[in-house]
């Protein structure tokens, strides 16, 4: 089977060009041969437009990147044996303890008069950051925290199972990046001064 030649193609094009300006409609011509079946899908409109009823190509493209992944742990993963531990790949320890410094000093700040206070914990601020992509995976911004601590049946246990709801919530009130009595200084020279510390560490 001969593939079509320029000058086929040429002619279907001044063919369906010839025609008159005139027509109130679009002249669809078939140019289909009973020997050549690359032929059968070929149209041609006037003004010379021709059309395929059937992509001369694949409709995915093959995309051959240059880059290539490395599919073998690297040395900052290599030894990721938990979810903790991958976690700790986007956000370090000394980031963590930089938050719960910031933290329970807001916290001390808040609750200088409560004798009830106690300063927030390593572990209750990885189950708070835990709890909160948590939430985010389950799709509940639009809900109030305290939806989350609910005893439906439909409700994930874990939220009520790792921590009380009000102390998640005095955690949210404490969670900081900086020190807040210095930020309005520090805000006049850089704008990214609630996080530029912690930005640093990535």
């Amino acid at each position: 089977m001969e593939a079509e030649s320029d000058d086929d193609l040429s002619y279907v094009s001044r063919k369906s060009a010839s025609k008159t300006e005139d027509e109130d409609e679009i002249d669809l011509v078939d140019v289909a041969s009973n020997d050549d079946s690359s032929r059968e899908n070929l149209f041609s409109f006037r003004y010379g437009i021709i059309w395929w009823s059937v992509p001369l190509h694949p409709s995915k493209s093959q995309f051959v990147s240059d880059v290539t992944v490395n599919s073998v742990p690297t040395v900052f993963t290599k030894h990721v044996s938990s979810a903790e531990d991958a976690y700790l790949c986007f956000m370090s320890e000394e980031m963590l303890n930089k938050i719960l410094f910031y933290s329970n000093m807001e916290g001390n700040r808040n609750n200088a008069s409560d004798d009830k206070w106690e300063g927030i914990t390593i572990i209750e601020l990885k189950a708070f950051i835990g709890l909160s992509l948590l939430a985010g995976l389950l799709r509940t911004s639009k809900r109030s925290v305290r939806s989350l601590w609910n005893k439906s049946s439909l409700e994930s246990p874990i939220f009520r199972a790792t921590v009380f709801k009000n102390r998640f919530e005095t955690i949210i009130s404490s969670i900081r990046f900086d020190e807040t009595a210095t930020r309005n200084e520090r805000k006049r020279r850089d704008k990214l001064a609630v996080i530029r510390e912690f930005w640093l560490d990535f």
